[in-house]
C-alpha cells in the first residue's frame, strides 16, 4: 500500500535476546559440564531420595564445592540476617536496648536465617542468589539450632549460585527437602546408618537411641524410633547419630562421615 511506514530495525532494549555462542559451541560446553561431573563427583557426592515410585538424584554441598573448584568459581557472602526467638528475662536486646543498638547477636535463640552469596567467575560474570532456612520446615528438626539453622540457609545459597553460574539450573540435595518434593533422609544415608548400626556394640546402639530421644525423635520401639529420624533427620543429625554408634564426638560434617563409611 502507498504511504505505508517499512518496518524499522529494532534497535536498544527490544532488540532480541540472541545466544553468545554457536548452537554447537553450548552443545560442546554443555557435554564437557556432563563429562566432568561424571570424572570428578563422587558417590558421596550425591543424594538419592525416593517416594511414590519417584526417584531423584541430586548433587550435595560437597559436589557443588568440588564443581566450584574446577570452574575456578568463588563464594563471597553480600548479606546476613538472622532472625532471634526474643526472651525478655534474658535478652540482652531488650535489657540493655542502647548497649545493644549495633549488635547482632542478643543471645537468644536463632529461628530464622537468610544468607545472600555472590559466586563469581574468572571471567568477571557474577551471580547472586539467596538460601533461607527457619525452624517451621515441615518434617526438619534442629539439634543445634542457631548453627544448623544458619549453616543450611548458607549452604543452600552458596549451592544455588554455583549451579546458576555454570548453568546447571539443578536444585542442590540441600534443598530438595525444603521444597516438599521428596521427604525424609536420603538412600545413601540410610544406608550409613545401617552400616553404622550393624557394626556397634549394644552399648553403643542404646547410646544412639538415647540420643534420638534427647533429639526429640519419637517410637516406642526401635524400629519405629529410627522410622521416625528417617522421615525427619537432618544431615547434620545423621552424623550425629553415627558419631554415637561409632563412640565418638559427634561430626557435624555429614560429608565427612559418609565419605568415611563408604570408604569401609
Amino acid at each position: 500500500m502507498s504511504g505505508e511506514l517499512a518496518p524499522r530495525p529494532i534497535e536498544g532494549e527490544y532488540r532480541i535476546v540472541r545466544p553468545l555462542v554457536s548452537k554447537e559451541a553450548a552443545l560442546e560446553a554443555w557435554t564437557e559440564y556432563q563429562e566432568l561431573t561424571r570424572a570428578i563427583l563422587r558417590a558421596s557426592d550425591f543424594q538419592t531420595f525416593r517416594e511414590g515410585g519417584r526417584e531423584g538424584r541430586f548433587v550435595k554441598k560437597s559436589g557443588w564445592r568440588r564443581l566450584a573448584t574446577h570452574y575456578g568459581i568463588s563464594i563471597e557472602m553480600v548479606d546476613e540476617r538472622l532472625g532471634h526467638e526474643h526472651d525478655a528475662r534474658v535478652c540482652a536486646r531488650v535489657r540493655f536496648p542502647e548497649q545493644m543498638r549495633d549488635e547482632r547477636d542478643c543471645g537468644c535463640p536463632v529461628v530464622f536465617a537468610r544468607y545472600v552469596v555472590r559466586a563469581v567467575a574468572p571471567n568477571g560474570r557474577a551471580v547472586t542468589a539467596i538460601g533461607l532456612c527457619s525452624m517451621g520446615e515441615k518434617n526438619r528438626r534442629f539439634v543445634r539450632q542457631d548453627h544448623d539453622i544458619a549453616t543450611t540457609a548458607y549452604t543452600r545459597a552458596a549451592n544455588r549460585a554455583i549451579s546458576d553460574m555454570i548453568g546447571a539450573g539443578e536444585i542442590s540435595a540441600e534443598e530438595v527437602r525444603a521444597t516438599g518434593e521428596f521427604t525424609g533422609i536420603s538412600l545413601e544415608e540410610r544406608a550409613a546408618v545401617k552400616e553404622a548400626w550393624s557394626r556397634a556394640s549394644e552399648e553403643q546402639r542404646n547410646a544412639a537411641t538415647s540420643w534420638l530421644r534427647a533429639a526429640g525423635f519419637v517410637g516406642e520401639t526401635v524400629a519405629a524410633l529410627f522410622k521416625d529420624f528417617a522421615l525427619r533427620a537432618s544431615d547434620v543429625q545423621v552424623a550425629d547419630v553415627i558419631g554415637e554408634l561409632a563412640d565418638r564426638a559427634p561430626a557435624g560434617d555429614s560429608d565427612a562421615i559418609l565419605e568415611e563409611v563408604e570408604s569401609t
